[in-house]
């Protein structure tokens, strides 16, 4: 008799406050879909306790079952400083258990290579496996500064690469372990990954008072919305949802799924994703797929029928699981024509998703505004993570943005040019929310050499600048970027100030020239780059405040656009690449030049921190 079996972990070592929270809600709705879930929480989770958790867990497994292991706690990621040979792995990954220990002579950490080991046991046995990992492996964050000590990450770090490499070859001499392939590489097993291996995963306490990973709640809503459908998507359509609400917490966190991603949830069932049924109406078409989709409204479609492309449509309106679209440019006598069955739509060029705004009951007027808007919408109930709320106090309005932070005031009532200037600042808000989540796909990472350092001018007393979240400025500090490339190849580098209000300002007004071997410093031409407080922002404390260096190897790319683009003029040069056409979408919403841009490579480095006064 087949079943539904899982396996739950839940390690807090070192002070996570989640892990079990998290194992408690997935069970839960584990336990709705017929699952059978077996837990190794807390002292329980060892690694003598998780290994044989895990093994007992796969000798109870069948051939049709459907089987699910998730793990909720820290990560870590070391990588070799030397050359290694071609047949020695220069990077391992472990999950950290609650007895964890790491020393020249003791290493109990749980490397990639036993999970894909176990992995490879599973898909041998069961032919349907999902495995979630809610933890990171890069532990380059020490805090997120907009949510202060409301929010751990899930890496570890300060762990030797020579203390997992001696673990693995003990392990392989004893024949505990082998390396038939990492997680990702198998193919019969879907793969959900809290981040990218570079990227920290987070936790938090979120707005019920409760701690919990941020893909966890994410996962978890989004299932329930599927659930609740009685409606099925894949796995990829699915993250496309969990990423948008991951993000709207932790920008820079960027959820994945590998593997079997065209497999529907917990189900031997795939889908092509990218494509989706369409129904002629009356007067438009109905798209079977919408938001969980990552279906946006004014996004372009391809309509397909047959496998042929016989017109384009432009997305009107867009709910949680269909979508309305209307032939662009509209033909009324095309329309008709249109066959009546067999119809889908493939992308063609994306819009962002819009950012929800929580607005105040007495001022309704400002909703029917902000859905004209191309980066924001008024919040639903159900919205989790508004960019921004905006609360009535008599005569004026106060905004507060993500984490409780006022952040300015407006009068209320307002005619229509403040009504338009108040939109103007949320829509500020927006865009640089999209630029903190900027990031290249897997083919467009840049392999580059540059690091950054942030200085104070003329203090050489005061300690390095930590890039990790923890460290903070004060108005009237002066500061110094520099940049050095240690690399082999030129790179050329963009440089944003991200300002408590969403004003993204250009240190230097071009892109900077880094051939290989070279440093440059932002600000020690004079007396450094002054530190203010926004105009305009009340003094509620400390004010969470970013650096963006973007790193591209080409020097045709111009990203000035992204300088605090309303009111402003940009001259558009043709051939725009990929990263361009993104960061104009980021400027205005908007697809500008041709879709078919040149591929350009690029990295983003985040360099968070606090401003004080």
């Amino acid at each position: 008799m087949t079943q539904k079996k899982a396996l739950l972990i839940a390690s807090s070592y070192n002070g996570l406050s989640g892990p079990s929270n998290d194992v408690r809600n997935m069970a839960l709705l584990l336990g709705e879909l017929g699952f059978i879930s077996t837990q190794c929480c807390e002292h329980q989770a060892t690694r003598d306790g998780i290994r044989a958790a895990w093994n007992r867990f796969i000798e109870s497994l069948s051939l049709h079952d459907t089987v699910v292991v998730y793990y909720s706690g820290h990560g870590g990621m070391v990588e070799s400083t030397s050359p290694v040979s071609r047949d020695t792995p220069w990077r391992h990954q472990f999950l950290v258990p609650f007895d964890f220990v790491s020393n020249a002579h003791h290493f109990n950490g749980i490397t990639d290579r036993e999970i894909s080991y176990w992995l490879k046991r599973m898909t041998d046995k069961a032919d349907n496996v999902t495995i979630i990992l809610d933890c990171c492996f890069a532990g380059r964050m020490a805090r997120d500064p907009s949510h202060g000590d409301n929010a751990k990450p899930r890496g570890l770090s300060m762990v030797r690469f020579e203390d997992i490499a001696a673990h693995v070859s003990i392990l392989e001499t004893v024949r505990e372990l082998r390396l038939d392939a990492f997680p990702e590489e198998n193919p019969s097993a879907v793969r959900i990954a809290a981040a990218s291996p570079t990227e920290s995963a987070w936790e938090y306490c979120n707005s019920n008072g409760e701690w919990c990973g941020v893909l966890t709640e994410s996962l978890i809503l989004v299932l329930r919305d599927i659930v609740g459908s009685n409606r099925t998507i894949p796995w990829r359509s699915a993250m496309i949802r969990v990423s948008e609400l991951v993000q709207a917490e932790f920008p820079q966190q960027h959820p994945r799924v590998e593997g079997r991603g065209n497999r529907h949830p917990f189900s031997r069932r795939e889908t092509i994703t990218g494509e989706f049924p369409a129904d002629k109406n009356a007067t438009d078409l109905l798209i079977q797929g919408g938001r969980v989709s990552g279906i946006h409204q004014g996004s372009l479609y391809k309509l397909m029928h047959s496998g042929n492309q016989i017109a384009e449509a432009r997305v009107m309106t867009s709910d949680a699981f269909q979508a309305r679209a209307s032939l662009e440019p509209w033909d009324q006598t095309q329309f008709q024509l249109l066959p009546s069955s067999h119809l889908t739509v493939v992308l063609r060029e994306n819009t962002f998703h819009k950012l929800p705004i929580v607005v105040h009951p007495s001022t309704p007027e400002l909703e029917n505004v902000m859905r004209t808007s191309r980066f924001i919408q008024p919040a639903t109930r159900r919205t989790p993570g508004p960019l921004a709320t905006l609360s009535r106090q008599g005569q004026s309005i106060t905004v507060s943005n993500h984490f409780g932070i006022r952040i300015f005031e407006v009068s209320w009532p307002a005619n229509p040019t403040q009504v338009a200037d108040l939109i103007r600042r949320l829509e500020q808000l927006g865009r640089a929310h999209h630029l903190l989540g900027l990031r290249p796909e897997p083919y467009e990472q840049l392999r580059h050499g540059v690091t950054v350092e942030v200085n104070w001018f003329g203090n050489t007393n005061r300690p390095p600048f930590r890039k990790d979240g923890t460290d903070y400025l004060t108005v009237n500090d002066r500061i110094t970027i520099g940049l050095r490339n240690s690399g082999s190849e030129q790179v050329y580098a963009w440089v944003f100030a991200i300002n408590g209000l969403g004003r993204v300002s250009l240190p230097r007004a071009s892109s900077i020239d880094l051939p290989a071997g070279r440093e440059e410093v932002i600000g020690n031409r004079g007396r450094g780059l002054p530190i203010t407080w926004p105009t305009d922002c009340p003094y509620n404390g400390a004010l969470p405040e970013a650096i963006i260096v973007v790193l591209t190897n080409s020097r045709f790319v111009d990203l000035g656009h992204l300088k605090d683009p309303v009111g402003t003029k940009h001259h558009r040069r043709g051939g725009l690449s990929k990263l361009e056409q993104w960061t104009w979408k980021i400027a205005e919403n908007r697809t500008i030049g041709d879709e078919t841009g040149d591929d350009v490579c690029f990295e983003s480095i985040y360099i968070p921190y606090l401003l004080r006064r």
